[in-house]
Order: structure tokens, then sequence, then C-alpha cells
């Protein structure tokens, strides 16, 4: 048949094929003889079974020696017996590779005496889930008096009496790894909890005329110590059933009703909460599912608020005081929405001379990075007490700026020039300066973002634009100089404000990215070796969509690790309606655009670039003096803190550290103007992660929340951009909010959660923030009350919240901030 003899494959052949097959990753279907064992029949074709002894064997071996086959292939010629003797063989070869699992032959009988039937399981999906700990068992209350039909079966298993140093029921429970118990039954209700060491803590005792034929009996604490001990030494998952009688009162028909008295659980809650004991669940009586079950849910939220959905929400119907309005921050703590960076607080350090001026004002004095003094102990406690504070050298003058590196070189300081780029000429960085700076830097705690000269080497295009290559040599030898001395820079930013249109000259993106990739190659070149390499940062400029993209294209995937944008938003300095702007919740909302969109384009990249606010002063043209650096300015900057990082913005360089009008600090005494402690706050509560926050209520309150940093729970963020209205503020979980719309649950169902509150004393940390005597334009701030200012020695002072009953509302009083740490706040995401 087809001109040939039979032929053989031998073993050391296959055996070589699979090694080509291996490192040519092949896929491999292999065609069987199906001819073995057949018979000429009539009529020419062939019968009989197939002789599958030879195929199998070598299947067999196949599996024995490891190798992978895709198919195996029986000649077409036959589709009956010897394909299911094949399917037989794959079944044995390959059982795990199968779906059949031991089914035997329908026409097999089975052995005498024996029945047969069919397993049938449906692997496709699963048709229900259950607890991962779904055994559980249960420890009952029975005293040993308890008898049923003339049988007391109850021995000492009790509750209160079970020998709980017995080896073999410590291992059973063990066994299990966990066992979940849940301890209840039918005296579960006559169960008084002795918290109360003046009050007697006595056992059941049997009678005749109580419900159940028992007296009320007693869990004395050094009972319930031992149990717990049991239980943690056990690995047991604990369920405890309440006393859900407590307070009810008979009615006709023979039910009880009444509302549950629950001070006893309460107080029995509490005391299993301090002494760190785990309860896995609480479970009321199942008498009544209604009052009592939402009372339980509320102790349940004050005494495990990390097991609960309900926050201090307050009653729907309830009124709030005089002249004040309501309103809920609802914030979804189960993940987070963004992460920023540990350091997110930024500030800048500028370049401009004391002869920069704006409207007839010059307002930078010596805060220039070339004059600042650095000695002054206010300055240097100020960047200390953020530890750390994040410090970006840059501004319009940096790409004038010439780095003193070669000694054989002038280096000059800026000369002001009408006719030249924003009227100063070139200026240089001696390096005594920088190694001047980078002592103070050191001794600060500071980390530094190095804004480089991105202009040197262009030359002018038509259109206004420049292009040719970036010359990099002084930069160069800028870093390298760097790096020899020992300094640490955090980040390299190329160039400020000429990405889009520019703001006094501007490059095409197309240009910038090869000029980025070149710096990315020189830090690689000149950090060869370090363990750690400075970010590369660009392009420190305002936010341009089309520009934007390209720049991100052309460098991804790992060129640049951020970018930079600038955000003044309010318009120039000397705009007279930059306050009725800055109290406008719309136009506050506005640059939000700006942030949605520089992430999608971050996304639809699949890079891994991250976008930090390069430089953020609010109101372009050194700021407006009472305004960019008094109290109303908080309102703006905070904003800004939450609704950026709302939107995984890693980084905000605040315009400035110390200079214009808008400096954190005053640029002649530097004592802090209210934007620092505004900061300051932000830094030392607002963790990294961040929460959905909405707020139900006036358009007037801002409301932003964070894990807590380094700390439990959540730090929440209020502001309050009206004067008028104070403004009540309860909080709850998104989870609790969606159920109670839904349900339409009446806050007012929840009143009790209040005096449960006071009795726990669960407490909240509060700090309010308000201007001196009211005036929004003061430059001094209160917190709590207190006016906020360094001492003699140019120590700061401590920021000390208030603490308030957990139970009550935020009060947020007209024109005020609040932070608010909340730490039992249930919060997966911040676990």
């Amino acid at each position: 048949m087809f001109g040939f003899s039979q032929g053989c494959l031998p073993m050391h052949r296959w055996d070589e094929l699979n090694g080509f097959f291996k490192k040519a990753g092949a896929v491999i279907i292999f065609g069987l003889n199906a001819l073995n064992g057949r018979v000429h029949l009539p009529g020419g074709s062939l019968g009989g079974p197939w002789n599958s002894t030879n195929a199998a064997s070598f299947i067999h071996y196949t599996v024995n020696k490891g190798y992978t086959i895709h198919g195996w292939e029986l000649g077409l010629w036959e589709m009956g017996g010897a394909l299911l003797r094949l399917l037989g063989f794959c079944f044995w070869a390959f059982l795990w590779l199968s779906s059949f699992v031991a089914v035997d032959a329908v026409g097999a009988s089975p052995p005498a005496g024996a029945s047969k039937g069919t397993a049938v399981v449906d692997g496709t999906t699963a048709i229900a889930v259950t607890d991962d700990d779904f055994v559980c068992a249960t420890l009952d209350w029975w005293p040993p008096e308890k008898c049923d039909y003339g049988t007391c079966s109850w021995g000492l298993a009790s509750v209160l009496n079970l020998n709980l140093s017995n080896k073999i029921l410590l291992n059973a429970v063990k066994e299990f790894s966990p066992l979940k118990l849940r301890i209840g039954g039918s005296l579960q209700d006559k169960v008084i909890y002795g918290v109360d060491p003046q009050q007697p803590c006595t056992p059941f005792v049997k009678k005749k005329s109580e419900m159940f034929g028992f007296s009320q009996g007693c869990l004395p604490m050094h009972r319930w110590d031992e149990l717990n001990g049991f239980f943690k030494k056990a690995g047991a998952v604990i369920i405890f059933g309440l006393n859900a009688l407590n307070g009810r009162v008979h009615l006709p028909g023979g039910s009880l009703g009444g509302p549950w008295n629950s001070t006893n659980a309460a107080s029995f809650i509490h005391y299993t909460v301090n002494k760190g004991y785990t309860i896995h669940g609480w479970e009321l009586g199942l008498w009544e599912m209604g009052g009592a079950l939402l009372r339980l849910l509320g102790f349940c939220f004050w005494a495990f608020l990390w097991l609960s959905s309900f926050v201090a929400v307050d009653a729907v119907g309830a009124s709030p005081p005089a002249g004040a309005s309501k309103g809920t921050a609802v914030v979804d703590g189960t993940t987070a929405i963004a992460v920023t960076d540990d350091d997110f607080v930024c500030a800048t350090l500028d370049w401009w001379p004391p002869e920069k001026c704006d409207y007839g004002t010059c307002s930078w004095g010596l805060a220039s990075v070339l004059n600042l003094n650095l000695s002054n102990k206010i300055l240097l406690n100020a960047v200390k007490e953020f530890s750390p504070l994040k410090l970006r050298i840059g501004g319009s003058l940096q790409d004038k700026v010439i780095y003193g590196v070669d000694p054989q070189q002038p280096c000059t300081p800026f000369v002001k020039k009408k006719s030249e780029m924003f009227g100063f000429s070139q200026g240089c960085l001696p390096m005594h300066r920088w190694d001047e700076l980078n002592g103070f830097f050191k001794k600060a705690g500071a980390v530094i973002i190095f804004g480089l000269n991105a202009l040197n080497g262009r030359v002018h295009l038509p259109g206004g634009s420049l292009g040719g290559p970036w010359n990099s040599t002084n930069a160069a030898s800028f870093i390298h100089y760097t790096v020899n001395k020992g300094y640490t820079i955090h980040g390299w930013e190329l160039g400020n404000e000429l990405s889009g249109s520019g703001v006094g000259a501007r490059i095409g993106a197309d240009q910038y990215a090869a000029d980025v990739i070149s710096l990315k190659k020189i830090i690689d070149d000149i950090y060869q070796g370090f363990p750690h390499k400075p970010l590369v940062l660009a392009p420190g400029g305002f936010f341009d969509a089309s520009w934007f993209n390209e720049l991100i294209k052309k460098t991804k995937p790992h060129s640049l690790d951020a970018i930079t944008h600038h955000i003044y938003n309010l318009g120039a300095g000397v705009d007279k309606h930059l306050v009725d702007k800055i109290l406008n919740p719309s136009y506050l909302d506005g640059e939000a655009s700006t942030f949605r969109n520089l992430q999608g384009i971050l996304r639809s990249a699949g890079t891994s670039t991250t976008a930090w606010v390069g430089e953020a002063g609010g109101a372009y043209n050194s700021g407006h003096h009472l305004v960019t650096d008094s109290f109303v300015f908080s309102f703006w900057y905070l904003d800004q803190l939450g609704m950026s990082s709302t939107y995984n913005t890693k980084s905000y360089c605040r315009q400035s550290l110390v200079g214009g009008n808008y400096g954190l600090l005053n640029t002649a005494t530097f004592h802090p103007n209210p934007d620092y402690y505004s900061a300051l706050l932000w830094h030392r509560l607002m963790g990294s992660k961040v929460l959905s926050t909405n707020f139900t209520g006036t358009k007037s309150i801002r409301a932003y929340a964070h894990c807590a940093r380094e700390s439990l729970g959540i730090t929440l963020l209020l502001i309050n951009l009206s004067g008028k209205t104070t403004s009540q503020v309860f909080v709850t979980t998104a989870s609790a909010f969606t159920i109670a719309l839904k349900h339409h649950i009446p806050r007012t169902r929840f009143n009790h959660i209040t005096r449960l509150g006071r009795t726990l004393a669960f407490m909240r940390e509060e700090y309010h923030l308000t201007a001196k005597d009211g005036n929004l334009h003061s430059q001094a701030m209160l917190l709590n009350g207190n006016i906020l200012s360094v001492d003699s020695e140019g120590n700061f002072p401590t920021l000390k919240p208030m603490e308030v009953d957990a139970s009550l509302p935020i009060t947020l009083a007209p024109f005020s901030i609040v932070f608010v740490h909340i730490p039992h706040f249930h919060a997966p995401a911040c676990g």
C-alpha cells in the first residue's frame, strides 16, 4: 500500500524529535497507526478491532519521558471502535487532562451483591459558595440539671463549667484550624454579663416556674477571660449570642414588647474590645428581627467599627441647630481610588532677584535660590517640620541659568534687562552656593527636584518657536559635579513652561521628547552602578493635551518618570475677583478637567509615567498680597491638594516656599503664612491612599478623605466656603449610605448610637482652622481657637487636635476648614 513496506520509529529518533519540538516551541499533533490488527472484509474494506498494544506502549513511553503532545490523531478511515479505544488510552495516560473520573462501562455488570450508579458532576460553574469555615459547632449554657425524658445528658458541658484544660477538647478544636464556634442556646436570653463588680454574679438555678425551668444566670468576666484564652489557643472563630430579652414587657397575646435594654450587652462588648478579644460576630436573639437587631448593629458599629457598615449617620428627620445646615460625607473605604507619594506636599524655590516686580510691587526680596538666608533658624525649622519636605528648584529664570562648574569661566548674577526674556539677563549658579544649598538641604532633610536649563543650544524657527537639539554639556557637567560631591537629588526636571504655546519661549513636543531621552541617558551614564537613580521629569509647563500626548508617546515606556504641569487657574495676581473665584465651588471644579484629561492620556498610552503638579501658585505674576498669602487662600490650596490627589497626582509643588505674594513663609521674616500650617496638617494627617468621597448637602462644602497617615482609620478634610452657614456633618460608609437610601431608613432609627458613643467614649480628633477675627485676609490662622505662631527661639507650635465624642456630628463653622481623624472608621483599603 502506497508503494512502501511497513516502517519503524526508533525511540532515540522520537527523543531527538521531542528535543527539537521543545527547543522550537512547537505544538504537536501525532497521527497514530490505525491499521494494526485489521482483517480484510468482502468488498475491499478492513475490519476487526484495532490492535492498540503498540500504540498504547508508545503513548506510555511518551508520558514517562515527559514529552508534551497536544493531541493524538487516529486514522480517519474508521470513526468507531478504534477511536473509542484511543480515547481510552488517552484517558489513562492523561487522566489529569481529561473530563472523566473512573466512570465504569455502561454495559458492565457489577460484582455479585453490588449495585451500580453514576455520579454526574458539572464542574463548569459553582452553584453556590460557602464560607471557608463552613463547619460550625455550638457551645450551650445548659447546667448539669438540664434533663429531657428522664435523662440528664449535659453534664459539665456548659459555657460556664466546661473543662477548658482538657487536652482532647483543645486538640479537637485545633484540628479544624479554624473551627467556628457559636456560643448560645435557649438560656442565652437569660444571661447577665458580670461586668459590674458591684453587682452579684450568680449561676443558673433550677426553677420550674421560670422560662426553660431555670433562673437568670450570670457570666463572670474571669470565666470570659478563661474562655477567650482557650479560644485563642485553639484558634477558634467565635460567634456570641446576646441576651435579647432585657427590658421587655409582656403584651396581650403572650408576646413580649418594648425596646431592648442594651446597657449590659454594650458594657460587655466594650469589655471584650478593651481586653483585645476577637469576636467574629454578635448574634441577637431570633425572637425579634426589628428594632433590637438595629440596636445591636449600632453597638457593633461602635465597639467593632471595622466589622460594621455604619459610621455616625444622623437622623434624616432630625433638625440641626438653629441657623445650621446638615449634610453627610459618604466615604467609600473598600478600595483606594488613587495613591500619592508619601511626600505629596512639595514647595518651590525660585530664581527671581529682588528686582522682580509685578504691577508696581516688588515682592521677592531675598528669596531667590542665589540669595536666600540659609542660616535663618525659622527657615530651617519650617522645612524640618515636614520630615521630609519635597523642594522643587525652578521657575521662569531656570532656562537662563548657567552652572559655574568651570572656574575659568565668569559666573555672574542675573541683571535686569528689559529687552531680554522675562526682563533679566542670563545668570549663573556658583558651585560654592550650590555647596551651601546642599548643606542646608541635608540639615533640613529636604527632598530635592532640580529644574535644568533646557534652552541651551536652541535656534529660532519660523513661527516663533525654538528648535535644534538641547546642548546638554553644561547641565551634564553640573550633574557630574553634584554626584562627585555626594549630593542627593531626587529628580532632574528639564525646562520650565516651554510646552504647548509656552511662556517666553516654546519647543515642539517631538524635539522635547528627544531631549528628555538625552537627559535620561546622561543620568543613566553618570549614575551607573548607583542602587537608585534620580527621576527624570518634564516639561514643567501648562497642560496642552496634544503636546503632552505627543511627549508621552515619544518617551515611553521608561524615559520619562513624571510629567509635570503648572496651575495658575485663578488668573493674574492683579485680578480683583480672586476671592470670588476662590469661594465659588463651580469655579474650583473647573480645574478637575485638567487632572482628568492628563490621567486619560497616561492610561491610554500604557506608560509608566506619572503625573505631578510641578508648580502651582494660583494667581500668576507673584500672586496678590493679602489674598494668596492670607487665610482665604487655604480654601483654594487645600481644595487643590484634595482634587489633584483623587486623580492619582503623585506630588503637588506649591509656588512658593518663600518669595512673591504666594509663599508659604513670609518673605521678610520667614514666619509661616496660613497655607504653611494647612500644608503641614495635610502632610501629617492625610496618608497616600485616596478614598472616594462624596458630600450630600450644600455645595459650599468640599470633602476629601484619605487613609490616615501612620495611624488607624481615615482622615477627612472638610472645607466650608460659606460665610453664613454652620454645617452639621455626619460621616458614613458608602455601603451604609446606599442601604439607607434603598430602604428609606430614617436616621432617627439610629439615635441610640449617639447615646452609646458617649457611653463607650469612642473619640475622634478634629483640627479646626479659622481666620483671626474672622478676617479672610488675615495672615494669622487659628487652630481650634488658638493662634498659631513661632516662638522667639524659632520653634514651631504643636498642632494639637481637640477630642470629640465620635457619635456627634462634625460642626463646621462658616469660612472654616477641619481635618478630622476618625481612627475606627471601617476602611478595608487602609488595612
